[in-house]
This record gives structure tokens, C-alpha cells and sequence, in this order.
């Protein structure tokens, strides 16, 4: 009898010490690194409950940044971490920005819209103003911004516009910055060109461009109808970083875009984008 409850309590402490050693893992891992996933989810012109269940599928993240996401969505979208460690934007009509992000890696400090950068509107009419959360990592007690854009499409003029504000605005911060997104650059992989807002954004020296591991075209267009991809080969989406190389903690920060079977050309339940992963990887 004493033999068997010497085993059981051995069988305990060790369950116990298992535990501990798990837990000690995970909270390493957690240390290690976070990954932000940024995805035009397409509203409308997809199902918001397949999205959802797409976003289970994805390579794990610890912050999720939506673009063209209806008002109706945003409680869809913040069920995974509750509405308190949610943003949805209140500019771009039915196709606005969402942030959501884990509470158990994150404390929230600060939360914004960018409706005006100095004194300058940057989202006339019906445009969409960036959002910013200000996030600090609790395991390692770093502060940064994380903002989630969508430039305007329809108008080079007004894009070119919202690149020089933005770039305006992050030469200001004083903490390191995270930019993800819909920039709508149309950055050429053939001639490694983009458009007139690309180069003025650049130009500024503000912003570092984190260039995807591999060059995956991340937009499916086919306004023709012919079956084939209006802009093969192009990105739309970006990942751009400043202010990091004066934080106390090093990393090492990488992006890509996640390329599924079958995903493109996308369908009426499906989004015409591919998600974009963001990986900040702490140093030792």
C-alpha cells in the first residue's frame, strides 16, 4: 500500500513538474517572438463566416489587421480576443480598418485614428484614416505602434497625398512603428518599380520597407472576365517599420505573403487578396 502511494505521489510530481515545464515553454515562446497577420478581407465580395474560419487555418498570430471590413463584421472578428482588444475604424463607409490583438501578450496603451495628420484631413470625404494601437509586449515590456492603412485607389493624386502625411506622421514618433497593409503601390516585381506615392513614401527616408521573403503576386483582379490576372505579378499590400533601430530590445523583423492551394482566382465566398505575415523575432 505504501509502495503504491510512493507511486502515485511520484506520478503527481511529476505531472506537476510537466506542467511547469510547458508552461515555462510557452511563456519562452511568447518571449521569443509575435507575428501580426494583415489581410484585405473584400467587403463585399466574400463570406466574412468562411474568412473567419480561413483565419484558423493561417500560420499562428498574435495581431490581426483587416481592411474592408463592415460594420456588421467587426463583432464576427473580435470574438477571438473580445471587444476590449478590438479597433474598428469609424471612416471608409462599409470598408473600414479592424485591429484585434491577444491581451495575454499585450497590454494596450493608447488607441487612435489618424483622421488628421498636422492639420491636414487625411481622408477627405469618405476615405479611410489609419488606425494606430499602441501596444506594450508584457513579456519583454517593449512599446510600439501598430498601424494598419489603406490607401485610396481610385485617385493617384490623393494616394501620393496620404503617402507624404503618413510619412510626415512616423518621422514624429518616438517609438518604433509597425505599418501594415493596403498601400496600393503596385510595386512591379519584373521592373522592382512602384508608383508615384511608392517613390514619394520612400523618399522620405522615414519608413524601412520589410520586402517580402518571396515574391508572391498578392491581389487576384480580373475585371474582364478573361480568366487572367489584370496585374500579374505585383503587390499591393506592404509592410514598412521605423524608429526600430532605437529600441532597447533587438529583433529581427520579416514579412511574406501566405500563398494557399487554390486561393486565387478567389471567389464570391473567398477574398481577392492573400493574407501578409509579419514576424517581429526577438534577439538573444
Amino acid at each position: 500500500m505504501i509502495r503504491r502511494l510512493k507511486c502515485i505521489a511520484v506520478a503527481v510530481l511529476l505531472a506537476c513538474l510537466f506542467t511547469l515545464l510547458s508552461t515555462s515553454n510557452v511563456r519562452a515562446e511568447e518571449a521569443k517572438s509575435f507575428a501580426i497577420i494583415a489581410w484585405n478581407v473584400e467587403s463585399p465580395g466574400s463570406n466574412h463566416e468562411v474568412i473567419t474560419k480561413q483565419l484558423d487555418t493561417l500560420p499562428p498570430f498574435d495581431i490581426l489587421a483587416l481592411s474592408e471590413v463592415p460594420e456588421s463584421s467587426a463583432e464576427l472578428f473580435s470574438q477571438k480576443w473580445g471587444a476590449e482588444s478590438s479597433l474598428l475604424g469609424t471612416s471608409g463607409g462599409q470598408s473600414r480598418l479592424f485591429l484585434t490583438w491577444n491581451p495575454d501578450l499585450f497590454e494596450v496603451v493608447k488607441k487612435d485614428e489618424l483622421k488628421t495628420i498636422g492639420d491636414k484631413s487625411f481622408g477627405p470625404g469618405n476615405q479611410i484614416a489609419p488606425l494606430v494601437v499602441q501596444l506594450k509586449h508584457k513579456s519583454t515590456g517593449l512599446e510600439f505602434n501598430v498601424v494598419m492603412n489603406k490607401l485610396h485607389r481610385g485617385s493617384d493624386v490623393v494616394r501620393k497625398t496620404q503617402a507624404i502625411l503618413f510619412a510626415e506622421w512616423g518621422k514624429k514618433q518616438t517609438i518604433p512603428s509597425i505599418a501594415v497593409g493596403g498601400y496600393n503601390f503596385d510595386y512591379d516585381f519584373k521592373t522592382k518599380k512602384g508608383n508615384a506615392a511608392f517613390d514619394a513614401f520612400l523618399e522620405s527616408k522615414t519608413w524601412k520597407w520589410i520586402e517580402p521573403k518571396q515574391w508572391i503576386d498578392n491581389n487576384w483582379a480580373d475585371n474582364d472576365r478573361d480568366g487572367k490576372d489584370d496585374y500579374p505579378d505585383s503587390l499591393l499590400d506592404f509592410t514598412f517599420v521605423t524608429q526600430w533601430d532605437k529600441a532597447t530590445t533587438s529583433v529581427d523583423i520579416t514579412s511574406e505573403v501566405i500563398q494557399r492551394d487554390g486561393d486565387f482566382p478567389d471567389s464570391d465566398q473567398t477574398s481577392d487578396f492573400r493574407p501578409m505575415r509579419t514576424e517581429i523575432l526577438f534577439k538573444k
